[in-house]
């Protein structure tokens, strides 16, 4: 039907104009999203693993809700896709590598066209310059959570996951991640490996970004604690959603802390993920508090409400009342 021009079979489902401009990119002027292309509703370019060169506009769209990943990749000026379903809730890496492999064997048949061969490590690590050794360290929101930056003597270290990585010199201007196995043994982060990391300040905001493929995204933002007032150290300590009414996503357990300076939200919610939802965040006055960061749930505020003479944490519809006694 896409390449089709929105027709299947002898219906026209969609008009051709509206399925170009579903593949036309939409953000072209949004300058935080850097070389990152979005259409509508599809994903355009290269992005993480699904890198494929020479064959023109690659449009995808992947898809997760608890127990199932999947992945849609089309070349419309080739006229080939591919899609990949798992029941799986941990299949991500597996659906996109063997949707983009599949993709890449069908164009080279298809076409002639073969990827070019990736470039070889010299074995040589360059040295991270003063600069860098000055500019990284300190706190990122990111995308996969919060990562710490740390210099020792002239080394960088990330913390994320819980784990430590190195961050490590490329002779493309970028950082890479290396991560040793108990500080000792090197372990393959696979397609991790490949991605650039760098910075820059655009709008005031320093913003880190990710590049891999042929495309560059915002992945995270560099932040800053503020001051703690009095009043929201009092409600630091676990808190009861008192409104779930069996609501499927509703969190087991939800605690505000300090850590690092920053005030954390935490919420675990076990039949999504054993990894808890973390939100850091900083105090705008005595009733709000913003969630740092940039991008998907970013920017969004934690309030202060009463409700028949008690007070309530209100976040993404849930009221939360802190628990006596802690």
């Amino acid at each position: 039907m896409v390449f089709a021009g929105g027709k299947s079979g002898e219906h026209q489902i969609l008009r051709s104009e509206t399925v170009a401009e579903m593949l036309r990119p939409q953000n072209t002027g949004v300058v935080l999203d850097g070389s990152f292309k979005v259409g509508l509703a599809w994903m355009l370019g290269g992005l993480g693993d699904i890198d494929i060169r020479n064959a023109g506009p690659v449009a995808h769209r992947g898809g997760a809700t608890l127990m199932h990943n999947s992945q849609l990749i089309a070349l419309p000026n080739h006229k080939l896709g591919v899609v990949v379903l798992a029941n799986s809730a941990n299949a991500r890496p597996v659906v996109d590598e063997v949707a983009t492999e599949t993709l890449k064997l069908a164009l080279e048949a298809k076409t002639g066209i073969r990827q070019p061969d990736k470039t070889k490590d010299d074995g040589r690590e360059p040295s991270l310059s003063e600069e860098m050794l000055s500019l990284y360290p300190g706190h990122y929101e990111t995308i996969a959570g919060t990562a710490k930056v740390t210099r020792s003597g002239d080394r960088l270290n990330a913390e994320l996951f819980g784990k430590r990585f190195d961050l490590i010199a490329r002779g493309d201007g970028q950082l890479g991640l290396r991560y040793r196995l108990l500080g000792m043994l090197p372990v393959s982060l696979g397609a991790l490996s490949e991605v650039g990391l760098s910075r820059t300040r655009i709008h005031g905001r320093d913003v880190l970004y990710a590049t891999t493929g042929s495309q560059n995204m915002l992945v995270g933002e560099k932040v800053m604690p503020t001051p703690i007032p009095n009043v929201w150290k009092a409600r630091l300590g676990d808190y009861d959603v008192v409104n779930g009414d069996g609501d499927f996503t509703l969190p087991e357990r939800v605690r505000l802390f300090e850590r690092d300076g920053f005030l954390v939200l935490e919420a675990t919610a076990l039949k999504l993920s054993p990894v808890p939802l973390t939100l850091i965040a900083n105090a705008i006055d005595d009733a709000e508090l913003r969630i740092l960061g940039v991008g998907r749930g970013k920017g969004e505020t934690i309030r202060v409400v009463r409700v028949d003479g008690r007070e309530y944490l209100a976040f993404s519809g849930y009221l939360m009342r802190k628990k006596s006694g802690l």
